[in-house]
């Protein structure tokens, strides 16, 4: 399962909301922390726990999200974590990504909302796909090097009876 974590300004909420019922699926989750952080825990505890379990970070970057320290200390403690990071810009005037992820190539929602979620689901689909893979092929080395402990582990048995055996013969 992919692990999503939405950053967005509490101005921008409705727009967060529409970008995470359209990334919400099966094979995927997506954390939004006005939505999800449960009453009596902390926010600060539990977006970092989110951020760093996350496998991608997506901002719904706006005006109100520059004007949001919160918005610019969760994509700064995603990109100190190596997160791909996703941005989503909000509106045709949103002022720039900020300079410590302005390389990142953007997806711009305010053009055609529909068609901006639809092409975020399919980059969304691709990460899940390539998790997928990349786990697939962790499990297959881990089973690769269990069949070869355990062949190495049965010719140290076989080797240990051999000498036995001789042992045996030369009592004899």
């Amino acid at each position: 399962m992919l692990r999503l974590f939405l950053s967005h300004a509490s101005a921008d909420l409705y727009a967060a909301d529409r970008i995470c019922v359209a990334l919400q699926s099966p094979r995927t989750r997506v954390f939004m922390s006005l939505r999800h952080t449960p009453f009596g825990v902390s926010i600060l505890e539990s977006v970092a726990h989110e951020i760093d379990t996350a496998d991608a970070v997506v901002v719904a970057w706006s005006n109100a999200a520059e004007r949001r320290p919160w918005v610019f200390k969760e994509i700064t403690h995603a990109k100190e974590r190596s997160k791909y990071i996703i941005p989503v810009i909000l509106e045709k005037d949103a002022p720039p990504f900020p300079s410590l992820a302005a390389d990142v190539r953007s997806v711009p929602f305010y053009l055609n909302p529909a068609d901006a979620l639809e092409r975020l689901r399919h980059r969304i689909v691709a990460l899940v796909q390539i998790k997928e893979a990349r786990e697939q092929a962790e499990a297959r080395a881990r089973t690769g090097w269990a069949v070869a402990l355990v062949a190495i582990a049965a010719l140290g048995i076989c080797a240990h009876a051999f000498e036995r055996e001789a042992d045996e013969d030369e009592d004899e």
